[in-house]
């Protein structure tokens, strides 16, 4: 189990041994449903300390996603990588986090996590969970089971309840789904922010430059969630500055004929070089579908088309 310190730029670190309120999940996509157990946490620490005894909050989850082990055994695509979840957890007033490999605890009984996991290792006071988790091998254990177990060593626990959104249960599936599909506005309301991903800037053809809008281009690691194919008004965090942008989200088939989906971005009213660099884009409003065209000069003018209509759903916002 990999410890790391929230507090202090989300460094590796000792376990603390103090007792704590912990967050148990996957967390994929840190979304509002996430952010209203993250809050139950911080709370519980709070009301730990103010009774006199000293309190960290945690979140306990995985190193990389589990296999959907309750399911047919595949990965589902993923929306936060682990760097991105601490910086939410930190975001949201977590102390600590505490990641696991998923095959050191995959054969655990629902006991023996409890008793060694939080117990023993965590110095759990409060375990905190949705209403829908699921723990132990083959995932046996569920929140009430985890409250019964708990309570054999003195702890408490907090069920949080489902969040909805729009009649819908907030949940990562849904997310992926809607993302997949290009639905980033509704997406957005269920994560609580808009979809973004946070990549290296890595070398493309340089046709936008040599058209008079330049580019930077971003691959999507192996295993996380692509958008729709299609044209997206976006924002583009550069250094902390934030320009309006436009992204292409697929082969790019006017240009290249290799059939390799990547994200390719056009920041409007920006020209420096940040090959290298991790770039936040921020995906708001899907425009149009990625279509083939018989030219450059075509796909030129569909392009500033294509930066005016970003221009004017920003200027709307």
């Amino acid at each position: 189990m990999i410890f790391y310190n929230l507090k202090k730029n989300l460094t590796e670190c000792p376990p603390p041994d103090l007792p704590s309120a912990v967050a148990l999940g996957i967390f994929d996509g840190v979304h509002i449903g996430h952010s209203a157990l993250l809050s139950e946490t911080v709370r519980i620490r709070d009301r730990l300390t103010e009774s006199g005894e000293r309190a960290v909050a945690m979140v306990w989850s995985f190193v990389e996603q589990p296999k959907n082990f309750l399911g047919d055994g595949h990965f589902a695509p993923v929306l936060t990588p682990a760097d991105e979840k601490l910086r939410l957890f930190a975001e949201a007033g977590i102390d600590y986090a505490a990641l696991e490999n998923f095959s050191n605890v995959e054969n655990f009984s629902p006991e023996r996590f409890v008793r060694q996991v939080l117990v023993r290792d965590l110095h759990c006071r409060a375990g905190i969970c949705g209403f829908n988790f699921r723990f132990g091998a083959g995932g046996k254990g569920n929140a009430e089971h985890l409250a019964s177990l708990l309570g054999r060593f003195g702890a408490g626990t907090s069920i949080v309840p489902a969040v909805t959104v729009d009649g819908s249960i907030v949940s990562s599936s849904r997310i992926r789904l809607l993302i997949e599909n290009g639905f980033t506005e509704e997406a957005a309301k269920m994560l609580g922010r808009p979809f973004s991903i946070n990549f290296p800037v890595v070398y493309g053809n340089q046709l936008g430059r040599t058209i008079g809008i330049p580019t930077i281009n971003q691959d999507f690691p192996e295993g996380h969630i692509i958008p729709k194919n299609g044209i997206y008004a976006c924002r583009v965090d550069v250094g902390g500055d934030v320009f309006t942008g436009v992204t292409n989200v697929g082969c790019r088939p006017t240009v290249d004929g290799s059939g390799r989906i990547n994200s390719e971005t056009h920041i409007i009213d920006y020209d420096g070089i940040l090959y290298g660099k991790r770039i936040r884009v921020s995906f708001y409003r899907r425009l149009r579908d990625e279509i083939r065209f018989s030219s450059v000069v075509e796909l030129k003018a569909q392009i500033l088309k294509d930066i005016s209509s970003a221009k004017s759903f920003f200027a709307q916002t």
